[in-house]
């Protein structure tokens, strides 16, 4: 039986993106061009053009401030990242393009821009490009959209661990799949869901403070949530008979994170971390681009 998200469908909001940022960057050519993808055709319309072109006008109004080879540098990764949000803004249908005309869509741009232009970071450039776009889906001052604009802001100043960090708490904390019918679905799971995001683990007392202070979450170390007592309330009937020394020896056995895990949460502070509106935005986000899968943000911000 496939499990699904709870409440997961497949999005109404388009087509993921099908590129890697890499493929999208070998093919930009001159400045102002139009880029064709071999097996697909590429038909930007007045829309996106419309789009582009006022946030190159943008950039070539503020390249002043930048003199030599850093200002060159950062008009390049600009572009470039103009030339990704083109793209991907080509794939959605015509009621997003339209909205991408708005000036708020050019300034949470001018934030992406910003981002790359600093840091040149090509991974941090397509996770932005993608809440970009998500949140150009969605209906104008919702609150989704309002979190995911702040997201843009955030991301950017986390590290790779940091994003792994908190999709790591978001799967063990904050998603329940349907169709776990017995342990052996449970600990299947967190393998495919959990173990990719526990590369790091354990993080330190500072990186979960450098979350709290980026408002990704909270951090209150007189409380915490016991892993096991999570898990048995959100997968009844699964484990409802299940004790926790089997539980916990099975899942030792089902991947080396989870002894790692499991041997540091008592002593790590991520238990008493609560993910806040943008770190459940960027956990997200950073879950669907790893796993595959596909769920609607408002399953956990509405």
């Amino acid at each position: 039986m496939p499990l699904t998200c709870r409440r997961v469908g497949t999005s109404t909001y388009g087509s993921a993106i099908e590129k890697t940022v890499t493929d999208r960057l070998d093919q930009l050519a001159g400045d102002r061009s139009t880029n064709l993808q071999a097996g697909r055709d590429i038909n930007y319309g007045p829309t996106v053009t419309e789009v582009i072109e006022i946030a190159e006008l943008t950039v070539e109004a503020r390249m002043d401030r930048l003199r030599g080879i850093a200002g060159q540098e950062a008009e390049k990764r600009i572009r470039d990242v103009l030339s990704m949000v083109g793209v991907s803004l080509d794939r959605e249908p015509a009621s997003v393009q339209e909205k991408a005309k708005d000036p708020a869509f050019q300034f949470a741009l001018l934030d992406v821009e910003k981002a790359y232009a600093a840091s040149g970071d090509v991974d941090l450039a397509t996770r932005l490009t993608e809440m970009l776009i998500d949140r150009t889906r969605r209906e104008e001052r919702s609150l989704a959209q309002v979190v995911l604009g702040e997201a843009l802001i955030v991301a950017p100043k986390l590290t790779p661990r940091l994003f792994d960090a908190v999709t790591a708490l978001f799967v063990l904390r904050y998603v329940t799949f349907t169709g776990a019918r017995d342990p052996s679905i449970v600990i299947g799971i967190l393998r495919q869901h959990l173990a990719p995001f526990l590369e790091h683990w354990p993080h330190s007392q500072a990186e979960w403070q450098h979350l709290a202070y980026t408002g990704c979450g909270t951090l209150d170390l007189i409380t915490g949530f016991d892993i096991f007592d999570s898990l048995r309330e959100r997968y009844k009937p699964a484990l409802d008979h299940v004790d926790r020394p089997s539980f916990e020896a099975t899942l030792r056995l089902a991947h080396p994170a989870f002894t790692v895990l499991l041997d540091n949460w008592e002593q790590n502070v991520a238990k008493s971390f609560t993910l806040q509106s943008v770190g459940l935005a960027i956990a997200h986000n950073n879950w669907q681009r790893v796993t595959g899968e596909r769920a609607d943000l408002e399953i956990w911000i509405s």
